[in-house]
């Protein structure tokens, strides 16, 4: 069971390591079409966090100190579309885009998934809706 869930761990790890770069062109691209903040700004934050798990991955590859940077490397990709389309018509859209992310942490079977979406919702609640 072990060798059959690191395999598992180990396959999706790479592909993981593929989409976090594939994300910095395409978040530079949304943010020079929607304006809202500088693509060089954007690209810098989405390779920053491609490049923290890629060493990660690197060095540890499905170790949990990797798999936790993985939940929050997936978390914040989502987290900075959502403020690349800060004030565009599609930015409540955006957040759609933690959902899909969320579920792509399974194979990792992390807490920090929830932990972090959790900490958003509370976030959303509290302090940008006035009761």
């Amino acid at each position: 069971m072990n060798v059959e869930l690191n395999a598992l761990r180990a396959r999706y790890g790479r592909m993981l390591v593929t989409l976090f770069w594939a994300h910095v062109p395409v978040i530079g691209l949304a943010a020079a079409w929607v304006g809202s903040m500088s693509p060089l700004t954007a690209m810098a934050l989405a390779g920053g966090l491609a490049a923290l798990y890629h060493l990660l991955w690197r060095l540890r590859r499905t170790r949990p100190v990797a798999r936790n940077i993985a939940a929050v490397a997936l978390v914040g990709e989502p987290a900075l579309f959502l403020l690349v389309f800060e004030g565009h018509a599609w930015q409540m859209d955006m957040h759609m885009y933690f959902y899909a992310f969320s579920y792509g942490l399974y194979p990792f079977n992390t807490q920090i998934r929830s932990t972090v979406l959790l900490m958003h919702i509370f976030q959303f609640n509290f302090v940008f809706i006035k009761v």
